[in-house]
């Protein structure tokens, strides 16, 4: 299926394919194609992007996969992302969503994904499971629910920000943490009505007595669970004074 150098790109029509499929040649999703696989999986095995429409199934990447480029569209199936993938969400908003809160889309993230633009909506009971390293970039919200039941991410990996003295925001999702919560700079605002930061560990960089600039913090709009270790790296030559 979809095979040869040139990348495929599917704007437009409905898709629905049956049966385990391999997409071997690159591959864009835009603007409003509607390409739904049923329960079986469907393998990439080179660069995907996906810029606009909608996406359900089963979906994997294979060894010679190299890319997975999100700036739009919606996302309404489960998809694992391999160590060996290089994933980037940029541009505009984009939505794991199904539309359905008994049957929430999911992805599984095990490589470095780089969030560089955009609102990810995590809607209807969507989840994220990260085990690799996700690094937001941007400044602003970078996570939303505002359908259905709420989004969550589970971080078993190592969630961070870019060192600047800016704000992430992680709002109305179910952030817990069982790996590292790291902010080196800024900080990670977390709007919902309820965060769990244990029994992982929160890491911050201190390089001074001035909030955001010299160190990072994590801030809560609500009630909070804190068992987790603190962890703090001293920069810049700083020392506390005795």
């Amino acid at each position: 299926l979809l095979t040869g150098a040139g990348t495929n790109r599917l704007a437009s029509g409905n898709h629905t394919l049956a049966g385990p499929l391999t997409v071997s040649s690159p591959v864009e999703f835009a603007e409003n194609v509607n390409f739904i696989g049923d329960t079986n999986l469907i393998q990439f095995q080179n660069h995907v992007r996906f810029s606009g429409g909608t996406l359900g199934g089963r979906y994997a990447f294979g060894d010679d996969s190299e890319s997975f480029l999100w700036s739009g569209g919606v996302f309404g199936g489960t998809m694992t992302w391999p160590a060996t993938l290089a994933v980037e969400l940029s541009g505009g908003d984009k939505f794991l969503s199904s539309g359905n809160n008994g049957n929430p889309a999911s992805l599984t993230n095990q490589t470095t994904v780089r969030q560089s633009g955009g609102v990810l909506y995590v809607n209807y009971g969507g989840r994220v499971e990260n085990l690799g390293l996700w690094r937001v970039e941007d400044t602003g919200d970078a996570f939303w629910n505002h359908s259905g039941n709420q989004g969550q991410f589970h971080n078993r990996g190592e969630f961070t920000k870019a060192d600047a003295a800016n704000t992430v925001s992680v709002q109305n999702i179910l952030f817990t943490n069982w790996g590292r919560l790291v902010v080196p700079r800024g900080e990670i605002y977390f709007g919902a009505a309820a965060q769990d930061l244990g029994p992982g560990t929160l890491a911050v960089n201190l390089s001074g007595p001035t909030p955001m600039t010299d160190f990072g913090r994590a801030r809560f709009a609500n009630q909070v669970r804190l068992n987790a270790p603190l962890e703090i790296v001293f920069t810049n030559g700083f020392a506390p004074s005795e």
